[in-house]
């Protein structure tokens, strides 16, 4: 089923256009941030003219994992296991 949008191109042209530049920015982004953590190294704090401007800190962070859970207790997975429906909104 479909509903027209004629209405509305002037909408679809700017989300068209956001995601383009969300895909450049965050590009960029990426490549700035690769080359300021080089510089970083192990250090924690980068600073411009002495002043604190970059925090890159070590972090411990405990996680699941559901790939070994998955592998060696499939019984218990499967219990647990919950299907939802959601809706996935693309720009054609």
């Amino acid at each position: 089923m479909s509903t027209p949008l004629d209405n509305l191109s002037a909408h679809i042209e700017i989300l068209r256009h956001c995601k383009t530049k969300m895909a450049e920015y965050a590009e960029m982004i990426e490549r700035s941030k690769a080359a300021v953590q080089e510089a970083l190294q192990d250090n924690e704090i980068g600073t411009i003219d002495g002043q604190p401007v970059i925090r890159w800190s070590h972090q411990k962070v405990t996680r699941l994992d559901q790939k070994k859970l998955k592998a060696e207790h499939p019984e218990i997975v499967a219990q647990y296991m919950v299907t939802s429906e959601q809706r996935r909104f693309e720009i054609q």
